[in-house]
């Protein structure tokens, strides 16, 4: 959803979103609520108040998992000692939400739907507001292009297609592995849940999703006969009855105040369960022989995050830890390698996802170019569910290239910490 908003109404949103207390701004922006639509050239923009759960605008609800545990691992650092894992609050039941007359569009960065004059968000548990506006990212914030507090602005759009009825699941940057298998694909998976009365309701898809058979098989797997409808690339598609699946990860939006944020968190049943599915449904492509149980998780690059890897490669060679290019495998290969791991390292990304499937005790040392935030601890947190000890290196580690999205690894440091787990 690509913004075409022209210099006055940008100027116009800069000083409207700035965060600094301001009678005018927080004036402007009441009014705005109340007449609901303004343009300043073309295209205009409509402003919607935020509400943290769909269940106060929903006809029904439905429950799909009862309330589990919660896992929500923080970094752990490679040479420091294990941190407590944060666990704020309980991982609530998982519910599907009947919402009338809803519109939604392909989101890239958290699941939102349109009801009247408000934009709803999943269940947040997190102290409100979050952030849901970044300057020059609407086309993947569902064409929001302006926020003060609980009141966001989304630009105007030509009206996308309507239909009687559809299952909403988001589309977290379904082009990216680790969202595909965290965000989406157990989402989908709890679709199964649903009774026989939702048997006539097509699932949503995102219009971006990849054509690579690792996508197409896990969707067509978990889909069955099911039909689907595609959203239009920057439309909002409208539903008479939308039924709005809650996902079994929390996930973004996080809250404004930094402070507040407690990263990402799986519901640990929801996500076993969603495992065991994808482990017995590809268990045709499984191969148990001829992959190694110590590997080195290796990347075809292409010059993003790009580093020495060959050295790195030659390294872990020498304690007999071989390079994988998982990229290469089937989907039931893929999942066997990692289901057989005692030992795995490579640089942190969204191969690491596949860490959902690896045993107890297995061992994972990861690194990466630049700090973790709270908000980067998905791959953790899928090691924690299987009970898989999960390092990520210290920042000494890697040195950063000026000027390029390459890094140098320090071998010497990655050989040492390669040593002492071999022997252990």
């Amino acid at each position: 959803m690509k913004s075409h908003i022209d210099k006055r109404m940008a100027l116009l949103l800069g000083f409207m979103s700035n965060s600094r207390k301001s009678i005018t701004r927080s004036a402007l922006w009441r009014a705005l609520l109340v007449s609901q639509f303004f343009h300043l050239g073309t295209p205009g923009f409509r402003v919607y108040r935020v509400r943290d759960s769909p269940a106060e605008f929903s006809s029904r609800t439905l429950t799909l998992e009862p309330a589990g545990q919660l896992i929500c691992e923080p970094v752990r650092i490679w040479g420091e000692p294990k941190p407590h894992p944060t666990q704020r609050f309980p991982y609530p039941e998982l519910r599907v939400h009947i919402l009338e007359e809803a519109a939604v569009t392909d989101n890239r960065s958290f699941q939102a739907a349109i009801c009247g004059g408000h934009l709803l968000l999943n269940n947040r548990q997190e102290k409100g507001p979050w952030e849901l506006y970044k300057p020059g990212l609407a086309d993947a914030r569902g064409g929001i292009i302006g926020q003060r507090g609980s009141l966001v602005a989304i630009e105007e759009k030509p009206s996308g297609l309507k239909f009687e009825r559809g299952i909403f699941l988001g589309s977290r940057s379904v082009g990216n592995w680790s969202h595909w298998l965290i965000n989406f694909l157990p989402t989908l998976y709890l679709v199964r849940r649903l009774g026989s009365e939702f048997d006539n309701y097509p699932v949503i898809i995102p219009p971006n999703i990849r054509q690579d058979r690792h996508w197409q098989e896990t969707l067509a797997f978990l889909l069955g006969d099911r039909q689907v409808i595609q959203l239009e690339p920057g439309k909002y598609t409208s539903f008479h009855k939308l039924a709005w699946v809650e996902p079994p990860v929390y996930d973004t939006p996080f809250s404004i105040a930094l402070d507040e944020r407690v990263g990402v968190a799986l519901h640990s049943e929801a996500m076993s369960g969603f495992r065991s599915e994808l482990y017995q449904g590809f268990n045709g492509q499984r191969k148990n022989s001829g992959l190694p149980t110590k590997w080195f998780l290796a990347r075809k690059q292409k010059g993003k995050r790009g580093y020495n890897q060959e050295q790195a490669i030659e390294v872990a060679s020498n304690f007999g830890v071989e390079a994988v290019y998982v990229e290469d495998l089937e989907m039931g290969e893929k999942i066997s390698l990692f289901a057989h791991s005692d030992l795995i390292v490579g640089p942190e990304g969204s191969g690491f996802a596949n860490i959902l499937f690896a045993p107890k005790g297995a061992r994972v040392l990861t690194w990466w170019p630049d700090l973790l935030k709270p908000g980067d601890n998905y791959n953790l947190n899928l090691g924690a569910l299987g009970g898989v000890e999960y390092w990520l290196a210290p920042a000494a580690w890697t040195r950063k290239n000026p000027g390029e999205d390459t890094y140098i690894l320090d071998i010497e440091l990655f050989a040492s910490a390669l040593s002492e787990l071999v022997r252990n």
